[in-house]
């Protein structure tokens, strides 16, 4: 039997007139890879999969993750499962959003503060 790598992510769900966190589980393996959405001021995950040979995008995080520490958290655990390549492959700025840059750089200082790599030998 082979282990599952099962990671739970915290989104927000919006409905009209109320707003709730939720913990979305998402299974590792099923997907080839995972791209990262920054929309206006949210974060959003992709699960990226192939049937056949077409390939398919799946949105994971149902409305949004709860904030980009929560992010880093999910890319830090894709990253402990699968040390070998890189999982999280693709990071997209739907809307043109001029803080982009600065987000994800706050997002990859954060990946790196939760599991830091290890220092090259000089």
């Amino acid at each position: 039997m082979t282990k599952s790598n099962i990671v739970e992510v915290s989104c927000w769900h919006f409905w009209s007139d109320w707003t709730a966190t939720e913990a979305v589980k998402i299974d590792l393996d099923k997907y080839n890879s995972f791209k990262i959405d920054y929309r206006c001021d949210s974060w959003h995950i992709i699960g990226r999969f192939q049937v056949n040979d077409n390939w398919r995008d799946q949105e994971l995080s149902e409305h949004q993750v709860c904030g980009i520490r929560e992010l880093a958290k999910f890319i830090t655990n894709v990253n402990k499962c699968y040390k070998s390549y890189e999982k999280v492959t693709t990071y997209n700025n739907y809307h043109g959003s001029k803080d982009f840059t600065r987000r994800l750089k706050k997002l990859f200082d954060l990946v790196e503060e939760l599991n830091p790599s290890e220092q090259e030998d000089k």
